[in-house]
């Protein structure tokens, strides 16, 4: 994170994900050695050619840098007319002409963003105005390896993106995408009084629920009361019944076994403050962004995430659930949904569910069928590695760790 960078224009393609965007440039915010302006090049709505457009997206985006670099300048430069059309796209890049008269200053395109025709023909329409120039530069963030490259790389080495300082906060990441998270929401109650216990004694209400899981059964409701009482004797300052309900009807339980290991295998990271976790997180569109989708007359609902871990800028999205199929179904297409949507490709989503472990393999090829996911961007905990001592710890290792 040491690099230091010089240039006085960043020029950045929006797409419908901004977050590749906002990761870029923070990076050169805080590795540029002056200041400088940012141009977002998004695209206008245009229903003649379907185009929904990308305006609102380049706004959240400049809103959130604004407020956490309030003296950053940043324009929404070019509304392109069609992000598909060559000719359309170098006309409407004519309105940077101003700017590239000026043959003492220096550019940087990264082309992260966008249509494939937008950072083709971008890309080109500044290449063609180079000798103009002081200097031009060109990069895009690789998702697969997350490193920044550069296409010179004789100038700059890739830089991996994988940092602290590049964090993002939750809710700069829900209004990037023009949500935030409800203000007055509480955790349902079956799912807040396990926040108000100790994480020790959690543990134990894990361990005598695995145990029957174990053996394909689930505890009777008075028998669960009964081991609270005995065990605990007073210790809980919560609701018991309450408790007791979560543990056998609800699956609050699995929301914080599954968040409570997180945080174990966080804490033993070499890289801890890499990490943030979030547990029931509801969200919904915020005032500027709670518009009409499309011609449906219908607005976008409000959401919910059981568990989300940020690592840097890649997203988890943690869906659990219990054993019916039809529902798991349900939220693991919503899961890969809310993951891809908020986080882009770099973005994972699992589901945890109390599904037997001989449907797994029929289960996961159901979902890739229904979504399409060929990427490897889904992965399913089943009863077997939840039960199986040590399992969840050593899958969620490998997977995020």
């Amino acid at each position: 994170m040491s690099t230091s960078y010089q240039f006085d224009h960043l020029v950045l393609l929006v797409g419908t994900n901004p977050l590749p965007n906002y990761i870029v440039a923070k990076y050169f915010i805080l590795n540029n050695n002056s200041p400088f302006q940012i141009h977002l090049i998004c695209s206008r709505r245009n229903e003649s050619i379907g185009q929904q457009g990308t305006l609102n997206i380049a706004q959240n985006l400049k809103n959130v840098l604004t407020k956490e670099f309030p003296e950053q300048i940043i324009k929404l430069s070019v509304e392109l007319n069609d992000a598909s059309d060559a000719q359309s796209i170098f006309q409407d890049m004519g309105k940077l002409d101003s700017f590239l008269q000026n043959h003492n200053s220096s550019w940087h395109l990264n082309y992260t963003g966008g249509t494939k025709s937008m950072a083709v023909h971008v890309h080109r329409y500044m290449n063609q105005r180079k000798d103009q120039l002081r200097s031009l530069t060109f990069s895009y963030l690789d998702s697969r390896s997350m490193q920044l490259k550069f296409d010179d790389s004789t100038l700059h080495a890739p830089v991996d993106m994988l940092h602290p300082q590049l964090n993002i906060e939750l809710d700069s990441l829900l209004l990037l995408h023009g949500y935030q998270k409800v203000g007055d929401y509480r955790l349902p109650k079956e799912s807040e009084v396990w926040g108000c216990i100790e994480k020790t004694q959690r543990a134990q209400l894990y361990e005598y629920k695995l145990k029957y899981l174990a053996q394909d059964q689930n505890p009777e409701l008075e028998e669960v009361k009964n081991y609270i009482s005995n065990h605990f004797s007073g210790a809980l300052s919560v609701d018991i019944n309450c408790l007791a309900e979560s543990l056998t009807k609800h699956g609050f339980w699995l929301e914080w076994y599954i968040y409570d290991t997180l945080e174990k295998l966080k804490e033993l990271s070499s890289y801890k403050d890499l990490y943030q976790l979030h547990i029931n997180i509801k969200a919904i569109k915020a005032p500027q962004n709670d518009i009409i989708s499309g011609n449906t007359g219908i607005k976008e609902k409000e959401f919910e995430i059981d568990v989300l871990l940020l690592k840097g800028y890649q997203l988890w999205n943690i869906s659990c659930g219990k054993n019916d199929e039809k529902e798991l179904k349900y939220k693991a297409i919503e899961a890969i949904h809310r993951a891809m949507q908020m986080g882009g490709e770099e973005a994972r989503a699992v589901l945890a569910c109390l599904l037997n472990g001989k449907r797994r393999d029929a289960f996961k090829n159901d979902i890739v069928n229904i979504t399409g996911n060929i990427s490897g961007n889904f992965e399913l905990i089943d009863v077997v590695d939840l039960t199986q001592p040590g399992q969840l710890e050593k899958i969620l290792q490998q997977l995020i760790f």
